[in-house]
């Protein structure tokens, strides 16, 4: 694991990474079971993962956020449970000033970029943000 030498916390690299288990692939979609949950994310591969269906799998998770909002309060959780992410909650673990994004801790880290027009200037890491999701979050994976 790298890390960042200023606060010797993970790299955003290492922490943005989502660990589950290839349920399906098609060049299409992957379906990535969450280890500890019910949750089955459908997602967009940006390239062939190369993991056996039924093994461990990682990567990167990344949503086009319609809106980010703050919240005073909240969990963590994606909606649906099984499909393709819709609705998102959680706490914001991390911030990308270049690439206006955002990492946000849900039952995966998730990097959210929000919609045109709106930046992340404001949003501080351990807020809570909720927001919908726009069609075609993607998945690209990592070697294991």
């Amino acid at each position: 694991m790298t890390t960042d030498t200023a606060s010797e916390r993970p790299a955003a690299t290492d922490r943005g990474l989502a660990r589950g288990v290839l349920v399906a692939a098609t060049p299409d979609r992957v379906t990535i079971a969450v280890p500890g949950s019910d949750y089955r994310l459908d997602l967009v591969p940006t390239a062939p993962d190369p993991t056996p269906v039924g093994k461990r799998t990682r990567g990167r998770i990344d949503a086009q956020a319609l809106r980010v909002h703050g919240a005073a309060a909240g969990g963590q959780f994606i909606e649906p449970v099984y499909g393709a992410p819709r609705i998102v909650a959680g706490v914001i673990a991390d911030l990308d000033p270049a690439g206006n994004r955002l990492l946000v801790r849900v039952p995966v880290p998730m990097w959210v970029r929000p919609i045109e027009g709106q930046t992340i200037e404001g949003f501080e890491i351990g807020q809570a943000v909720n927001f919908y999701v726009r069609s075609g979050t993607t998945w690209t994976p990592e070697p294991v």
